[in-house]
C-alpha cells in the first residue's frame, strides 16, 4: 500500500507516493525526518503487530501448544517446502519461494507491514542481481508449533552464503496458515 507523505522536503512539492521499501531507503538516505502522523502510524502498525504477534504465542502457551515433532506429516510438508525453496532460490528461480506465501501475506520491515509485492521487492532489490541469487540460502533448525487446526507458527535459522561475500545468518518466524491441503506464509518477520 503506498504511503502519500504530508511533509515534504521544497523539492517534492507535488503529491509523492512511496512504497514502503522505497521510503525506508529514502528516509535512511536522506536522513529526513517523518512527519508526526507519519511516525504515528508506522508505529501503531509496529505495536499492532508486536501485540498480535505476543497474543500469537500467548495462545500457543496457554493451549498447551508445543514443538511438533518432526515426523508429522504436517511439519514435514512446510519442512519440505522450506528447503525446496531454498534449493530454487539457490538456482536462480524466487517464484517458488513467493509462491508459499499467501496473497495476502505480510512482511514486517522497519517503517510497518509491507505486502505481497513489497516482499517480492525486498528480495529482487537486496538478495537478486537479475536472476542470480547474490549468496546461497540454506534453513536450519526448522520447528513447527500449531495454533490451531489451521494456523502453525514455523520458526527457525537461515544462513546466507557464497559469492566471497560475508556469511549472514539470521533467525525467523513465520505464520502458517493451511489453505486447502497447502500451507502458506501468512506473516514473516526474518532478521
Amino acid at each position: 500500500m503506498p504511503l502519500i507523505l504530508t511533509r515534504r522536503p521544497k523539492h517534492l512539492r507535488k503529491e509523492l507516493k512511496v512504497d514502503w521499501v522505497d521510503l525506508v531507503d529514502y528516509v535512511y538516505k536522506t536522513k529526513i525526518k517523518l512527519s508526526p502522523m507519519t511516525y504515528i502510524t508506522t508505529k501503531v502498525k509496529s505495536i499492532f503487530l508486536a501485540a498480535a504477534f505476543a497474543l500469537c504465542l500467548l495462545i500457543a502457551n496457554k493451549a498447551g501448544a508445543q514443538t511438533a515433532p518432526a515426523s508429522d506429516p504436517r511439519v514435514k510438508e512446510m519442512t519440505n517446502a522450506m528447503n525446496r525453496s531454498a534449493d530454487e532460490w539457490n538456482k536462480g528461480h524466487l517464484e517458488p519461494l513467493m509462491n508459499l506465501y499467501d496473497p495476502s501475506a505480510t512482511m514486517s520491515m522497519p517503517t510497518g507491514l509491507v505486502g505481497l509485492d513489497g516482499i517480492r521487492t525486498v528480495y529482487e532489490k537486496y538478495y537478486f542481481v537479475g536472476k542470480t541469487p547474490k549468496q546461497n540460502l540454506r534453513y536450519n533448525d526448522i520447528k513447527v508449533r500449531f495454533l490451531g487446526r489451521d494456523y502453525a507458527l514455523l520458526t527457525g535459522g537461515f544462513t546466507l552464503y557464497g559469492n566471497n561475500l560475508p556469511e549472514r545468518s539470521g533467525r525467523y518466524s513465520l505464520v502458517m496458515i493451511r489453505k486447502g491441503k497447502t500451507w502458506k506464509i501468512l506473516h514473516d518477520h526474518s532478521g
